[in-house]
């Protein structure tokens, strides 16, 4: 799938990579929104700077989800 900045093989790292960069093609916008769909449908969220990159249960998916911890619970000494 074209995904504007790769070539199946080959990822080229700029700010194109941001999930929702608005100088793309619609192909790619489309392509784009159906992975983070995919993957937003089951609770992961879409990291802010890389399309291709989700988290779940860490302390950037608890910020996005409202959470209060991430899954992982507190860290204690």
């Amino acid at each position: 799938m074209d995904f504007g900045n790769n070539d199946g093989v080959h990822l080229e790292l700029n700010k194109t990579c941001y999930p929702f960069y608005p100088d793309i093609t619609p192909q790619v916008k489309k392509n784009r929104e159906l992975l983070i769909n995919l993957f937003e449908n089951e609770g992961f969220v879409v990291d802010s700077k890389e399309y291709w990159h989700f988290d779940y249960g860490n302390v950037i998916w608890a910020i996005e989800k409202g959470k209060k911890y991430a899954k992982y619970g507190i860290i204690r000494k």
